[in-house]
């Protein structure tokens, strides 16, 4: 779950909070947020969030878009979509369109922006739960905006961006070629020295290099000398300019959102992993149906539990509600609950096996 800070808007990941007011700010990033989501707003908070709305008019009707707040009425999971729904009375909307009063249900999806309101302020474990979502989140990423005349390294943390390094570069013009390679060669030494002596620093497990033109590839080939970086995952961005501005750029047009789906896959895959090797040492310590992960988190025997997006959003609303139970009362327990969505190998594995699945602090009897 990515936070807002209000210097910070679009820059996401960074979280807003108002204890004045009771007020949080949040950018959904993966079905693991919609289920903290859902499990912290209540009946009687205030949400607001961008929507569309089908208004009449003298021609016939047309959907409008706008942004609203309503008050809660009830919250649930849309069957076959990874969309959260919140339904309540619209409490603000533009004042034109004279909605208040009217009934409207938010559908809340990856990459949406919203706001909470609690009237009565939020619970230490609510907002422990979105401190939690938002260390969850955040990778180590290291963050380079380059060009031909600068560069800026940063780093993202949950308040926002921290620039390290940054650089005026002194390459001469292509009138002089000969001068030029030299300082390019001197200069890129610079650069991939100073992002090698920060990814071991740091433990980053991403470079992100963003600028215009080649100046990025020169980096990325230039870094290729250090064998110790060849774990680390590189991502090229193209923005308009390097520098700050880059890596600004960068962030605004979402590359972390999928250096994140990038990097849930990679998660899964560990996990299903661990999964498979419990199951070859001792399967008794692996519990696989439904039926037998419903008996082992209501005795406290859970340790892990993982379950498919598309079982947590079953059209069966009896199954859903047992499910949502179950994931609660294994959070209860002090479980860890990973919502598996990536619908890549690891997940259509975990469906393979029921959907869901468990690995237990104890054998079973």
């Amino acid at each position: 779950m990515g936070l807002l800070n209000q210097h910070e808007g679009d820059i996401v990941r960074i979280l807003y909070i108002d204890e004045k007011e009771r007020t949080v700010k949040l950018r959904i990033e993966t079905e693991d947020d919609l289920w903290d989501l859902y499990n912290v707003i209540e009946m009687g908070d205030i949400v607001y969030a961008r929507t569309t709305r089908e208004l009449k008019t003298s021609s016939g009707s047309k959907r409008k878009a706008m942004s609203i707040g309503l008050r809660v009425v009830w919250t649930r999971f849309q069957p076959f979509t990874t969309r959260l729904r919140v339904h309540g009375v619209i409490v603000q909307a533009p004042k034109e369109l004279d909605l208040e009063g009217q009934r409207h249900t938010l559908n809340l999806d990856l990459g949406h922006e919203v706001t909470i309101h609690k009237e009565k302020g939020w619970d230490r474990y609510q907002m422990d739960r979105i401190r939690k979502a938002c260390r969850r989140s955040m990778v180590k990423a290291l963050i380079v905006g380059v060009d031909d005349e600068e560069v800026t390294i940063a780093t993202v943390h949950d308040y926002g961006i921290e620039p390290l390094v940054e650089m005026i570069l002194h390459i001469p013009g292509k009138i002089y070629p000969t001068a030029k390679a030299i300082e390019l060669k001197r200069e890129l030494n610079r650069i991939s020295s100073k992002i090698k002596e920060l990814c071991k620093r740091l433990k980053i497990e991403v470079l992100i290099l963003a600028g215009p033109g080649i100046m990025k590839e020169l980096v990325e080939e230039e870094l290729q000398k250090y064998p110790e970086l060849r774990q680390i995952k590189v991502y090229l961005e193209n923005v308009s300019s390097g520098g700050y501005k880059g890596v600004h750029e960068a962030l605004k047009r979402g590359v972390l959102l999928r250096v994140l789906r990038d990097y849930s896959i990679t998660e899964e895959s560990k996990l299903i992993e661990e999964v498979l090797t419990y199951l070859a040492r001792d399967e008794r310590k692996v519990a696989l149906s439904l039926d037998e992960v419903e008996k082992a988190v209501r005795i406290g025997a859970v340790d892990k539990l993982f379950i498919t997006s598309e079982l947590m959003r079953s059209p069966d609303e009896t199954l859903r509600r047992r499910v949502e139970e179950i994931l609660k009362i294994a959070e209860n327990t002090g479980a860890r609950v990973k919502i598996f969505s990536s619908f890549q190998d690891a997940y259509l594995q975990l469906k393979h096996m029921g959907g869901i699945v468990a690995i237990l602090r104890y054998q079973l009897s």
